[in-house]
């Protein structure tokens, strides 16, 4: 007979969790995953000087590609016929060969707290196009969130430009193409996701196909930059092993989990605190030091991130409350009781407290026989 397990309750406290995480679970998931990736900005600008950007990101990828995968096989087979392939192909070169490589070059020319300024670009950036895609509506409030996190990062550019902040103008270009980049991504894998909505699968490949495109590149680097591999100190595979597990498989993992569990909105809003937590970590443990514009420019691009997420989740309930009476239909079997069951499905959407995705399960997990929904789809959020 096994030993029995020394903390048995806590076992039990954890799959709880996993299947219906409370709010503290899923916030603490949240501000860690932040933290993972502010992190992952401060401890890569050191380790750059030893190696490439290129190369850096090729091998953080080649880490994380396995766990990827393992990951993608909780979904089971997927079959992916040729234009799926070529589909994640464009996926894999404008969310990860782009986006993966361009930010470490960003990193290595204007520091890691440059980075975290620019980051929410990338929420920015992926209402716009929605908007230009017709995904989403366009409109005031969003609309002067985009124009003000483009004047501060406009800003960002001609302060480094006009030596005022000390830092290369290339490094906020390079951040500006990083998240128009994952941007595009992100509403082009939206786009898949509808016909195809196997998220860990699709990601897994697009990585796949975005180290295959990085790797050529990389190779060149390191013939124009060589490496001296026996001169790399052993904190940079450190490094590697954070970046390539902890952050690229990990925390990526995690929101993806958690959006599962809450409204789609709530992790962009927790994507406001990248720049206080890189640019506070830079200065504690590089040394970088940030002028007062930077700071005005901060504030201009977090406060149009936040229009625009504020802008967006308007746009989600409208959305959810048009559609359901419309595509929903119950059968009573048991008197009222499952209608009852579905307004109060609806109006934890409504109200923010669910997503669609946790919307369609809880509709899913009603007794046979109970509720019949037909036709029923609820646009999801872009937010992710």
């Amino acid at each position: 007979m096994p030993p029995p397990l020394p903390f048995p309750g806590c076992l039990d406290w954890a799959g709880q969790q996993v299947a219906h995480p409370n709010w503290r679970t899923t916030h603490s998931l949240l501000f860690l995953a932040q933290l993972a990736f502010s992190g992952m900005h401060v401890m890569s600008n050191p380790a750059l000087h030893y190696l490439p950007p290129l190369v850096f990101a090729a091998i953080r990828l080649s880490l994380a590609l396995p766990f990827l995968f393992l990951t993608s096989k909780q979904e089971g087979e997927v079959t992916m016929g040729w234009r799926d392939n070529a589909q994640l192909l464009v996926l894999g070169i404008t969310g990860v060969a782009i986006p993966q490589s361009i930010i470490f070059v960003a990193n290595e020319l204007g520091g890691a707290g440059l980075v975290g300024i620019l980051t929410p670009l990338s929420t920015v950036f992926t209402a716009a196009l929605a908007g230009l895609l017709g995904l989403e509506r366009i409109g005031l409030l969003k609309m002067a969130g985009v124009g003000m996190a483009a004047v501060g990062a406009a800003l960002v550019a001609v302060a480094d430009g006009g030596n005022v902040s000390g830092r290369s103008p290339w490094a906020a270009i390079a951040m500006i193409a990083n998240t128009f980049s994952y941007a595009l991504y992100t509403n082009l894998m939206y786009l898949f996701l509808i016909r195809k909505p196997h998220p860990f699968t699709a990601y897994f490949k697009a990585v796949t196909f975005g180290l295959l495109c990085i790797l050529p590149a990389a190779v060149a680097q390191a013939r124009f930059r060589p490496v001296d591999w026996r001169l790399v100190p052993y904190w940079v595979w450190y490094v590697e092993i954070y970046v390539g597990v902890v952050v690229t498989s990990g925390a990526h993992a995690m929101i993806a989990w958690v959006v599962q569990h809450v409204a789609p909105v709530l992790p962009g809003v927790y994507g406001a605190l990248t720049p206080a937590l890189t640019v506070g970590m830079a200065a504690l443990f590089l040394g970088e030091r940030f002028q007062l514009g930077d700071i005005g420019c901060v504030a201009l691009i977090l406060t149009g991130m936040l229009l625009v997420l504020l802008a967006r989740f308007r746009d989600s309930k409208a959305n959810v409350a048009s559609q359901l009476p419309e595509k929903a239909e119950a059968k009573h079997v048991d008197g009222d009781e499952a209608m009852e069951t579905l307004l109060g499905v609806w109006k934890g959407v409504v109200a923010g407290e669910k997503s669609e995705f946790q919307l369609l399960r809880d509709l899913e997990n009603l007794d046979g026989g109970t509720l019949t929904v037909n036709s029923f789809r609820i646009e999801r959020d872009l937010v992710f």
